[in-house]
């Protein structure tokens, strides 16, 4: 929307004050009246400044071009929000088990080193360091059949490697001792 500024003339503003009704017959009467016409072309005047300077035109535009601004990030966002298939939420919801789980049968390895020296007993492949005159427990060993070997530092190999059985809850004992 547009605004064009006021512009009155004197001429006009003259032509307008002839067709008004004089209210007095005096002859100061066309004196008065140019005077009045002169103080109304003055304010006119000044009113049609005042509109210039204000600038409203470039502040209405301005505003619309906000407003255009405004329009278009909103139809942005929402064709990103119905365009979007892809999104995808990373929360995983609890899982309940469709079976109890129970725990696997397990018994207790019992390490005993009764040497004054290091020893090592090798499980499965995997070693464990027995200090002197320490006692070691491995609990949860599966049961079933496993294979040990047992060394000692200054003997060398004490037993070589067999394989053994280990029971449900049973505790099964490896002693070192030089024999």
């Amino acid at each position: 929307m547009k605004f064009a500024p006021l512009m009155f003339s004197v001429p006009v503003l003259m032509a307008c004050a002839t067709l008004a009704p004089s209210q007095s017959s005096d002859v100061k009467q066309p004196s008065t009246e140019a005077a009045k016409l002169d103080t109304l072309a003055e304010q006119v005047k000044r009113l049609a400044d005042s509109i210039k300077s204000a600038d409203w035109e470039l502040r209405i535009k301005k505003l619309e071009s906000e407003i255009q601004n405004l329009k278009d990030a909103n139809v942005r966002m929402e064709t990103l929000i119905k365009s979007d298939d892809t999104r995808r939420s990373y929360y995983q919801p609890p899982v309940t088990a469709a079976k109890p789980i129970t725990p696997m049968p397990s018994g207790t390895l019992r390490l005993v080193n009764t040497t004054a020296y290091l020893g090592t007993v090798t499980i499965n492949g995997m070693d464990y360091t027995v200090f002197p005159s320490q006692m070691v427990l491995i609990p949860g060993m599966p049961t079933g059949e496993f294979r040990y070997e047992a060394k000692v530092e200054g003997f060398g190999l004490l037993q070589p490697a067999v394989s053994r059985s280990l029971s449900p809850s049973e505790t099964f004992t490896i002693t070192l001792y030089p024999r």
